[in-house]
């Protein structure tokens, strides 16, 4: 044999071998699963036919989706760009094309009073190529169990790291309460929409399911996330709805220290309740070790945390790759829009915020945040209008339509909020004498009147009143004018922020 021919037969030898590339498959004439490294799962089809059932099969995606981003090889996406195509029309090349993913997972879901039956199958998505599918029936009190077999069949076939999935869920040791379970699901349905009242049904549903089966750790989380709305986006007193807040999230832990949205809810209170920074950053990196793919995780990161400690390049690095994980979600891109306006990136904070908006035009705090990005960019009347927006949508539609009153009767050019001050002074007062929670408000339009002194009156009440709110003043441009004065070098010295 010669020399080279010889070489070339050895090392057609070893490709055959060792399977390289796959060539091995393709010489000789099998056909070869695309690669996967990023997957969607799209909402599975309720078979039911009972639309009030679509809680169930929407929590079977949720948990599909959990169960998935587990895995630290492959990228998930999240919930909210998931559930986008629900009933869409479109293919699965143009999903996958607008999701940028290689993969996609659908399925149905079909519960009787006893059992649940789910079918499966994983898609290359740009090609339509179908490379496994399933359908698995069990008693509804083992769904957990499940849900769990469906992800590991799923991990199984992308060829992904089975490790991490399987031990960081384990199997409960105890039979599903199902309805246990269906009130937690239910809970979640409500909770996750975000408006006021829904929040308090949700939070019902939780009392009797953590009632039903005071050992299931998810309905904890969901507790601690619902108290935590109540504070953050309601002006539920901190004192109050905090303790609870974090005292869900700690019980969820215990019972499950596997849960990335728990570890994230009690870094958001460390951090924005307690001023526990080093406690609140470890417990926001135990939530990204959970789950890497968790958009919430890095986006509450870099917006609460990061940005508040003036580490702004991380915070954006964070920022960005949430949003990779989860485009079409306006809480997602409302963050980035704070998180560019903390870098006095005003240009992309715009265009994120009008990206929120943009995608749901009914989510208040995509009107906050844009407005926040317009006005310190100087768009004083159009930043207005959008807070009259958020107002109207976030439960204070009176004081929204008294100034839009004020404002048809205003000839003036100018700051809008200089020149409605005493309206919005006077509407918080009145509020601050009967509730904790709008002290800090009461301080920003003080300092709109030029009154620099009340504003840090009010300031300091903020402070006592442990204002969930305050963690902001280290990074909001709006403050920018204070920063000199020692009362507010003072104010961060206490809070344990960077001066």
């Amino acid at each position: 044999m010669e020399p080279r021919r010889g070489a070339v037969l050895t090392a057609l030898a070893v490709v055959l071998g060792l399977n390289t590339g796959g060539m091995r498959d393709r010489l000789l004439g099998k056909s070869v699963a695309p690669r996967i490294q990023s997957l969607a799962v799209l909402p599975l089809q309720n078979l039911s036919g009972d639309p009030s059932q679509d809680y169930f099969s929407d929590g079977m995606t949720d948990a599909l989706i959990t169960d998935l981003a587990q895995i630290g090889s492959l990228r998930v996406f999240s919930r909210t760009s998931a559930m986008r195509y629900k009933q869409t029309g479109k293919s699965l090349p143009e999903i996958a094309r607008e999701l940028n993913v290689d993969g996609i997972v659908e399925g149905t879901v079909q519960r009787s009073s006893d059992h649940v039956r789910i079918t499966a199958q994983l898609i290359h998505g740009s090609s339509e190529k179908h490379i496994w599918a399933n359908s698995y029936e069990r008693q509804a009190r083992d769904t957990l169990r499940l849900q769990g077999e469906v992800a590991h069949d799923i991990a199984q076939n992308i060829s992904a790291n089975l490790t991490s999935l399987s031990e960081r869920h384990p199997m409960p040791p105890y039979p599903l309460n199902i309805d246990a379970y269906d009130d937690y699901l239910k809970a979640r349905n409500y909770v996750r929409r975000m408006a006021q009242d829904d929040v308090a049904k949700g939070m019902d549903f939780l009392s009797r399911s953590i009632q039903r089966d005071p050992n299931y750790a998810p309905a904890y989380t969901e507790l601690s996330f619902a108290n935590w709305l109540l504070a953050v986006f309601f002006h539920h007193p901190p004192k109050e709805v905090a303790p609870q807040s974090k005292a869900a999230a700690l019980k969820a832990l215990a019972l499950n220290d596997n849960q990335a949205e728990a570890h994230c809810l009690l870094g958001l209170i460390y951090e924005m309740y307690d001023w526990d920074w080093v406690g609140a950053e470890k417990e926001f990196k135990r939530a990204i070790e959970t789950d890497s793919n968790s958009s919430f995780a890095r986006s509450e990161y870099a917006f609460y945390y990061l940005d508040t400690v003036g580490r702004k390049v991380e915070a954006l690095q964070q920022v960005n790759t949430a949003l990779e994980l989860d485009p079409f979600s306006p809480m997602q891109h409302a963050n980035a829009s704070y998180v560019f306006l903390a870098a006095r990136q005003y240009d992309e904070a715009i265009q994120e915020g009008r990206r929120a908006v943009e995608i749901d035009p009914s989510f208040p705090f995509g009107h906050l945040a844009l407005a926040s990005a317009l006005q310190a960019n100087g768009v004083e009347e159009e930043g207005f209008k959008e807070w009259l927006r958020y107002l109207s949508l976030a439960g204070d539609g009176a004081l929204a339509q008294e100034l839009e009153s004020a404002a048809e009767k205003h000839s003036e050019q100018g700051d809008p909020w200089h020149q409605f001050a005493g309206i919005i002074l006077s509407y918080y007062q009145e509020k601050a004498k009967t509730q904790l929670g709008w002290a800090i408000n009461v301080s920003w339009a003080y300092q709109h009147l030029g009154d620099r002194d009340r504003a840090f009156e009010w300031l300091n009440r903020a402070y006592e009143e442990r204002s969930l709110e305050l963690y902001a003043i280290a990074s909001d441009p709006d403050l920018d004018p204070r920063r000199s004065d020692p009362r507010f070098r003072d104010l961060l010295r206490r809070m344990g922020l960077p001066q």
